[in-house]
């Protein structure tokens, strides 16, 4: 599994690694994402269409995060099913550890399995 680099508006973003929801789960890519927010907290999600969801997030259209904008783009990773992407981002919030978070962003990959 590989870091994704992002085309378009987040392509200026150096290293990321990152996730939304379809019919399609079992063959459509994903991504597992961290956001940090204005508060210093760190939100994971996973998604189709790392973009689009960032867009959302910025534009306060998830419900999560539109009280703490603005938020920025920390990491994210692509998996090659978005299944993929939301096992491991649903491993992440369990865990509900920052240093956790902190090493996958300095680190840029996700080493839980």
């Amino acid at each position: 599994m590989k870091s994704a680099q992002a085309s378009g508006p987040l392509a200026h973003l150096v290293e990321r690694s990152a996730g939304h929801r379809t019919g399609e789960d079992s063959i459509m890519k994903g991504y597992v994402y961290i956001l940090k927010r204005k508060n210093d907290s760190y939100y994971v999600g996973s998604t189709i269409d790392i973009d689009k969801r960032f867009d959302e997030h910025q534009n306060g259209l998830v419900e999560a995060t539109k009280y703490l904008l603005p938020v920025a783009l920390a990491f994210f990773k692509e998996y090659p099913t978005i299944l993929q992407a939301r096992q491991i981002e649903y491993k992440l919030k369990r865990l509900k550890s920052r240093k956790i978070i902190e090493r996958i962003i300095s680190d840029k990959d996700i080493q839980i399995k």
